[in-house]
């Protein structure tokens, strides 16, 4: 898994039912309607990439395989 833009991650959280809940400093947060989990994203900028260790956390905790990033 290659590191990706902060757009295309969000793009994918949103196509699995995740929606944005709120902004904790340089981060963002989602939540997926009926769960209780809560996805952390850092946001430093739009373009900014998003690095294969951070990715494969925001895939681990919201049970979304790493072969959608």
């Amino acid at each position: 898994m290659k590191a990706k833009p902060y757009w295309r991650v969000v793009e994918v959280l949103k196509a699995y039912g995740f929606v944005y809940i709120r902004s904790v400093g340089s981060h963002r947060q989602f939540h997926k309607p009926g769960l209780v989990m809560i996805v952390t994203v850092p946001f430093h900028g739009r373009n900014c990439m998003i690095k294969t260790g951070i990715l494969k956390s925001i895939a681990r905790q919201s049970g979304i395989p790493d072969s959608a990033f």
